[in-house]
């Protein structure tokens, strides 16, 4: 039984250095087959590819000041501000209500929302007085663990 064991493990390393050599070889010296057809393409003609310019006339901006995008926070209340075109119309949708405010004349806006446990997708939605809408999301994280 011994000796068997020899054996199988002498044949065993004698193919695996039989393989790996082979295949060594193989990756030294690679040749295309008589079958396989080796062309060369060259491009004959160029094809402009034509540019798309697109001029908005959309002069509606809405820029969150507070909070940051992935904010992290310890409560369910939280201070929403930002800036956009004077007196447009904001709406705010939160995962608990949904917030109606006004911007006022100089273009700012707040309003205190609340938010539930978890990750909470908040969309910010203005409309200003040719009813153009900007939108804007964020995402607070409402955390009840000791950080």
């Amino acid at each position: 039984m011994i000796k068997e064991l020899i054996i199988a493990i002498a044949l065993g390393i004698v193919a695996g250095f039989g393989i790996t050599s082979g295949i060594v070889k193989i990756k030294q010296n690679p040749k295309t087959s008589p079958t396989q057809k080796q062309t060369q393409i060259t491009p004959t003609e160029t094809i402009p590819t034509p540019s798309l310019s697109v001029s908005s006339t959309n002069s509606n901006f809405l820029e969150l000041t507070t909070p940051e995008n992935e904010t992290i926070v310890s409560t369910d209340k939280i201070k929403l501000s930002g800036k956009t075109n004077p007196n447009s119309n904001i709406i705010i949708n939160t995962p608990l209500d949904t917030i109606y405010i006004k911007a006022n004349e100089f273009g700012e806006f707040e309003s205190n929302i609340s938010i539930d446990t978890g990750a909470n997708l908040i969309n910010i939605s203005s409309f200003d007085e040719n009813d153009t809408q900007t939108d804007e999301q964020i995402m607070i994280t409402y955390s009840t663990s000791k950080i």
